[in-house]
């Protein structure tokens, strides 16, 4: 690809990321991006096969600016739990400030495998959390564990946002979203750390996959 073409891709890219923050997801089209990075008609064409593809490529870069947005709160952090808080603590604020971009990366209208830069900052972007618990576990936590906290722990912070973003937290509950974040954090945490473990739900050797196809098939 010629440098005038990346960079062409490159103005559509950021076009259709300011779109999608202005007007929202559904009302974006190809021509609408076009008209705003001040090219042709036909310019995405060259570049995005449908507005899926051109999704897929606003929603990798929403993802590296969340990712950039915790490293910035982890980076004065030392202690691995403050370092976690930091992380979480991030991205909520990114999906409160962008929720169109938020609704984009983790709501049905692109999958990861759409386009490579999608998957690979999803890849980079998990591997950023799961480091991040995985300091904060017991010393010797085998590999198996270390992943599912990490999934528990990201399934709370996004169960939590969507809730906010929703608006389905009761009033009378106390307490903001931030505070209910922070506390749940802390408190998977510690479970771990002083609590007893419980044993892993799989055998050594079964799948997570498999097992879940054993629990249909009954």
């Amino acid at each position: 690809m010629s440098p005038s073409a990346g960079t062409l891709r490159e103005r559509l890219v950021q076009a259709a990321v300011r779109g999608i923050e202005r007007r929202g997801i559904e009302e974006l089209s190809l021509r609408q991006v076009a008209s705003d990075a001040g090219v042709s008609r036909q310019a995405p064409y060259l570049h995005f096969a449908d507005k899926r593809e051109m999704l897929a490529a606003a929603a990798a870069v929403a993802m590296a600016k969340d990712r950039a947005s915790q490293e910035r709160a982890m980076a004065p952090k030392k202690q691995p739990l403050a370092r976690l808080l930091a992380l979480v603590g991030a991205h909520v604020q990114f999906a409160r400030k962008h929720p169109h971009l938020h609704a984009l990366v983790f709501g049905p209208y692109v999958a990861k495998s759409d386009l490579v830069d999608l998957q690979r900052e999803a890849i980079a972007s998990f591997a950023l959390l799961r480091e991040t618990v995985e300091t904060c576990l017991p010393e010797g936590t085998p590999l198996e564990r270390r992943r599912q906290c990490t999934v528990v722990v990201w399934a709370m912070v996004r169960g939590l946002v969507e809730l906010e973003a929703n608006r389905q937290i009761p009033p009378s509950v106390p307490g903001t979203v931030d505070e209910l974040v922070e506390d749940a954090v802390r408190t998977l945490i510690a479970g771990w750390t002083t609590g007893r473990r419980r044993p892993l739900a799989l055998s050594p050797g079964t799948s997570a996959r498999s097992s879940g196809s054993r629990r249909r098939s009954r």
